[in-house]
């Protein structure tokens, strides 16, 4: 072993492992196979981005419809990013296997902390997933046959999405809306967040925390 590689060894002794991430440089190698591989499928596939949803800055979405959309499930796909970051485009890629086996897909944008509140992000889904159900007939979608998933975050907002009383928000809505969840990697009790210095960024206080675990 050269001493070059005893002392690369030495101070940074998870290299090889894959846990050290200072040496990454993120316009080079982060993660660039997501996004090649989602601006590829929206440049091959039909699909109707940015659309509004008519709640915050950031209330858009992506809808990704398979051949029979009309007569198929349809896919609402939350991204992560600690209600912080993210961009649905970087996750285009997740909707390419669902539409090419008949199953239209939906993308959603938020508005992050700190500029609002979990709180508030959690109502913005829900205006997302109402005008999805009120904006159906145009899509061309079934609205009797939308599932929703999402990542860290987004699992969360997910989880809120499937225990949301749907007719206490809107008479009119079935309490049905959501029939299924695939949840990945989320937080589902906040109330340990209360606790972290990132919650400078969250701004949560117990009621929140409380209100807005999935879990309670």
């Amino acid at each position: 072993m050269s001493n070059t590689t005893i002392e690369q060894t030495q101070t940074h002794p998870d290299k090889d492992k894959g846990y050290e991430l200072g040496h990454l440089k993120p316009e080079v190698n982060y993660r660039p196979e997501w996004g090649r591989r989602s601006a590829e499928f929206r440049a091959a596939t039909p699909c109707q981005l940015d659309l509004s949803y008519g709640h915050g800055p950031r209330g858009h979405l992506d809808f990704f419809p398979s051949t029979q959309a009309a007569e198929s499930d349809t896919l609402i796909f939350i991204h992560g990013g600690y209600w912080q970051k993210g961009d649905k485009s970087f996750y285009s890629f997740v909707a390419q296997p669902f539409v090419q086996h008949g199953v239209s897909c939906v993308l959603l944008n938020y508005d992050f902390c700190p500029s609002v509140r979990i709180s508030d992000i959690t109502a913005q889904v829900q205006a997302a997933m109402a005008w999805l159900w009120r904006n159906g007939d145009t899509l061309g979608i079934a609205t009797d046959r939308l599932h929703i998933s999402g990542h860290s975050a987004g699992a969360h907002l997910a989880a809120m999405m499937a225990t949301t009383d749907w007719s206490a928000q809107d008479a009119t809505m079935p309490n049905g809306l959501v029939k299924s969840a695939a949840l990945i990697s989320g937080i589902f009790d906040l109330e340990p967040l209360l606790q972290v210095p990132d919650n400078q960024v969250l701004k949560l206080d117990a009621q929140e925390a409380m209100a807005q675990s999935p879990v309670r």
